[in-house]
């Protein structure tokens, strides 16, 4: 709330009374799901409801005038930044949205099927795009289903927060096989062999 002190002055007297004058300053309801493909109802609120309405989304401004907002949420819209003002020229505290949705798992090379030479060292990648995070695990054979276990000074497994890397150093005739990437939550990525997601080591 911001308040204006005006003096107000007398003929009769050396000085008049103060008169306090107090602008509210707007805020954002929110109404609605925060999960991905909901929608979700921001509601600019102020003195009155007949009021122009001003929208900054990540501080850049939006075209709508209205009081109400109406937005059907995305994986992107995770971490955006809204806020609005009104006539007065207040601004409401940001509103940021946490958007919940399901693990997107991808594996890096995206080929199906890879030629590793023997003997040599090699790493393959798996990034997860999640809210809330999940940390996901290296799975090997055509089922997805044998969770993948590195052995001391052949391979190792290391996460930094975004991305899973199995790293061989020196590749041998047993590493042949499937392997997959998982979500603690999901099997997006359990598939064919002839599919993308999984990974086949060929000699």
């Amino acid at each position: 709330m911001k308040c204006i002190i005006t003096a107000l002055v007398l003929w009769t007297t050396l000085a008049g009374p103060l008169i306090l004058q107090c602008e509210t300053t707007p805020f954002i309801r929110v109404q609605g799901n925060s999960t991905v493909n909901s929608q979700l109802s921001l509601t600019c609120i102020g003195e009155t409801s007949n009021t122009r309405t001003l929208w900054l989304r990540n501080d850049a401004k939006l075209w709508a005038s209205t009081n109400e907002l109406c937005l059907l949420l995305q994986p992107q819209d995770n971490g955006v930044k809204y806020q609005c003002s009104k006539d007065n020229g207040l601004q409401s505290t940001v509103v940021t949205l946490n958007v919940t949705y399901d693990p997107k798992v991808e594996i890096k090379p995206s080929t199906s099927e890879i030629q590793v030479p023997l003997l040599s060292a090699f790493t393959l990648s798996c990034t997860i795009d999640a809210n809330p995070m999940q940390v996901p695990a290296w799975y090997r054979g055509q089922n997805c289903d044998n969770r993948y276990e590195p052995q001391a000074g052949h391979s190792s497994v290391t996460w930094d927060g975004a991305m899973l890397k199995l790293m061989f150093s020196s590749t041998e005739g047993e590493d042949k096989g499937y392997y997959c990437c998982r979500a603690p939550q999901t099997c997006n990525t359990c598939k064919a062999p002839d599919q993308d997601s999984d990974d086949r080591f060929t000699s």
